[in-house]
């Protein structure tokens, strides 16, 4: 799902951090059928390669049809944000809400928003990924997040969520809409100590997946998730996946949120 794990940007290295391996390594591609080539009896080797990534999105399960009543967003909205491209900032393109997903305060209602964003409020914005930002080589000078908005999850949904996950950073992956592997074996979990910007996601982050993004902030396996600034080195804390008291840290970190 990504090359270095993190959605990063390292002041002065001119290198950023995507979820997913083929915003670096795959050539850019329209969306649909290349102009040449009729609709019509279309054979695998005329598509673009990373036509199928682009066009086949996760669906949307019917428990994260629930959670997203109220929202404002139809099916047919859904699907027509979900078609949309973000930025090709590996290309040094910028954000053009002409052309790119469009800003979550145009769709979504404001009781909805202000209801999904009270958790992270209430429990704190945590974030978990491969690296250790705390370590000595980290290559991005412990800077966590992209310029484009960096995901979080509440203090008590990510605590649900290891919970749920029994432990198994596979099962977390599948909460979280993450491809198998892409958090290793045992990710750090990081706790910002004060966010800032929270925010609706709207699929333009770097971090974002074009087939697992979904508007309305739910992952694809139902968690909320939310959107910050990136964070400097020394504004947040870590813990291991494996440390027997991550629950317990993270229950008093939200308490001091």
């Amino acid at each position: 799902k990504q090359e270095d794990v993190s959605e990063n940007s390292s002041p002065g290295n001119g290198k950023e951090r995507a979820d997913s391996e083929s915003d670096y390594k795959a050539p850019p591609s329209k969306i649909g059928l290349p102009d040449n080539i009729e609709p019509k009896n279309v054979s695998a080797k005329e598509l673009p390669s990373d036509f199928e990534n682009k066009n086949d999105f996760t669906p949307v399960s019917e428990e994260v049809k629930k959670s997203l009543e109220g929202s404002g967003l139809t099916e047919e909205k859904i699907k027509e944000i979900r078609g949309l491209p973000k930025p090709d900032y590996k290309n040094g393109e910028a954000l053009n809400r002409a052309i790119h997903k469009p800003d979550p305060q145009t769709y979504l209602n404001p009781e909805y928003v202000n209801k999904h964003l009270e958790a992270f409020k209430k429990t704190g914005c945590f974030k978990i990924q491969r690296t250790d930002p705390t370590l000595p080589d980290d290559i991005y000078g412990g800077v966590v997040g992209h310029e484009s908005g960096l995901f979080v999850t509440s203090g008590k949904e990510m605590k649900k969520a290891i919970q749920e996950s029994g432990g198994d950073v596979r099962k977390m992956e599948s909460l979280l809409g993450l491809q198998e592997g892409y958090l290793d074996n045992n990710p750090t979990i990081i706790s910002i100590d004060n966010p800032s910007n929270l925010r609706m996601p709207d699929g333009n982050e770097i971090g974002a997946i074009r087939k697992e993004f979904i508007p309305g902030g739910f992952t694809s396996g139902n968690v909320p998730e939310a959107v910050i600034d990136s964070v400097p080195k020394g504004g947040y804390e870590v813990k291991k996946f494996n440390d027997p008291k991550l629950l317990d840290w993270i229950d008093k970190k939200g308490e001091n949120s």
